[in-house]
């Protein structure tokens, strides 16, 4: 069970680093597109 946990606690924290990631790359590609437009 504690291994389990474990394992769960890695893969939410990769998820989380995943889709932060995704998110800082599409925000960052509309400002700039969005300075590129001005």
């Amino acid at each position: 069970m504690e291994d389990l946990a474990a394992y769960d606690g890695i893969f939410v924290v990769l998820a989380l680093i995943i889709l932060a990631s995704g998110f800082i790359m599409l925000f960052g590609n509309l400002i700039g597109v969005n300075k590129n437009w001005k």
